[in-house]
């Protein structure tokens, strides 16, 4: 046993380097092991380094034990992390560069003391022999260890094996597949585990079903003040002018008008913009000015607006004429557009 406090230390930090080699050791032992397990060798080798695990176990128990009993309340020096990392070496057998010693200053910074550290280490090498702590893969692994690696962390075989059950009510939508067939490769290229593969594809439905409807009530906020603004500037206008743009792309290719109302420019849809409606009912006046008036186009449109007008003007001279001012309006709307329709066709 150890006489000292400081031979205590001395002999418990030389266990603990021991130990983390050992258990370096073993674990690669044991990955070569189960990449290959018919050779004799690499079986007899984890053997070797099982025991000389378990013989170094020991040995740092003990040292842990005899510095345990020297310890007192607030034994561990403020500059232990500083102490322990100027007594490291590398594995040229030199001191450590000031690169190595901030990553391992780095490493230790995550424990409150020289115990929390200790427990964290027993702890990890506890998963180690239970099982539950997996072997790394290496940087280039064999088919045979790329296989076994996916065996024992739930990756599948293939990409297109992964489960798309997500849960939640969350579905893989049709539009989705080729998005999710390209994730799905991606993620088996990283290794990726299936509860974080459905961990991952759940958060960005879970997002984009968050943004799609703050996108929606965006544009119905954006489309109700845009809307606002079109009545108050065109009044009791405001309605022929719509149907004005709709027969203006009544002879366009079929579907164009409403890709043209659905379309974005800078994440705003085309249809609810004002200066878009006032340029396009513009043009739509232009090219058929009864367009707000009646409906259709060409001489079908003149022969409605000749036939009101001939309507109209067998009623003018009687007293419900002279009464009926929204009569004589439409009137006189109808005359200026028949006018402008035959100006334009001669």
């Amino acid at each position: 046993m150890a006489e000292t406090q400081e031979i205590a230390q001395k002999d418990f930090d030389l266990a603990v380097t021991n130990l983390n080699t050992a258990q370096e050791t073993l674990t690669t032992a044991e990955t070569a092991h189960k990449a290959n397990t018919e050779d004799t060798t690499l079986k007899t080798a984890f053997d070797e380094a099982q025991t000389a695990f378990d013989t170094v176990q020991t040995t740092h128990g003990t040292a842990k034990v005899t510095l345990e009993k020297f310890s007192k309340e607030g034994y561990w020096p403020s500059d232990w992390r500083e102490k322990y990392i100027n007594d490291q070496s590398n594995e040229e057998g030199d001191s450590l560069s000031d690169k190595e010693k901030e990553k391992l200053r780095g490493r230790l910074s995550r424990y409150a003391s020289p115990r929390a550290a200790l427990d964290a280490m027993l702890a990890g090498q506890d998963k180690l022999r239970s099982g539950k702590l997996k072997a790394p893969l290496s940087e280039k692994p064999t088919d045979a260890e790329l296989i076994q690696y996916r065996k024992d962390n739930s990756i599948p075989e293939k990409a297109e094996d992964y489960s798309l059950t997500l849960g939640d009510g969350m579905v893989v939508g049709e539009n989705d597949k080729e998005m999710v067939t390209s994730f799905s490769t991606a993620a088996h290229e990283m290794n990726l585990p299936q509860d974080k593969f459905t961990e991952v594809l759940s958060w960005y439905y879970k997002n984009s079903n968050e943004l799609i409807t703050k996108l929606h009530e965006s544009d119905e906020t954006y489309k109700e003040a845009s809307i606002e603004e079109l009545r108050e500037e065109y009044g009791s206008e405001f309605k022929p002018n719509m149907n004005a743009i709709e027969n203006y792309f009544a002879e366009a290719p079929e579907g164009l008008y409403s890709k043209f109302r659905t379309a974005r420019i800078d994440g705003i849809v085309l249809g609810n913009m004002p200066d878009m409606i006032r340029f396009f009912s513009s043009k739509a006046r232009e090219a058929n000015p009864a367009s707000t008036l009646v409906p259709g186009s060409g001489i079908a449109q003149l022969d409605t607006i000749t036939n009101e007008i001939e309507s109209l003007e067998s009623k003018m001279g009687t007293p419900e004429w002279f009464k009926d001012e929204k009569s004589q309006k439409r009137y006189l709307s109808l005359v200026d557009a028949r006018d402008k329709i035959s100006k334009k066709n001669k």
